[in-house]
């Protein structure tokens, strides 16, 4: 039997990588809202999803994020192919 499925709602860690803004441009860089699909292996101060499962109960696609990113988690009980 599968871990229930969850879809969470979180906002990612935003960086500017090899760009020079001015300081009125970094002002306004904000972290990014993600949606991800998975499988809840564990929840605590951190939550870690897996976002493939096989028979085997192994899982692949680890996603860690961080409680204090998340703005919502939800039980997902139907998926529509």
């Amino acid at each position: 039997m599968h871990p229930k499925m969850v879809m969470v709602e979180w906002l990612d860690h935003v960086s500017s990588l090899g760009e020079w803004l001015t300081i009125e441009e970094a002002k306004q860089i904000r972290p990014r809202p993600h949606i991800s699909l998975g499988f809840l292996i564990r929840e605590d101060d951190v939550l870690i999803i897996a976002q493939s499962w096989n028979e085997e109960k192994k899982v692949d696609s680890i996603l860690t994020i961080s409680k204090s990113s998340i703005i919502s988690i939800k039980e997902v009980k139907e998926v529509l192919a």
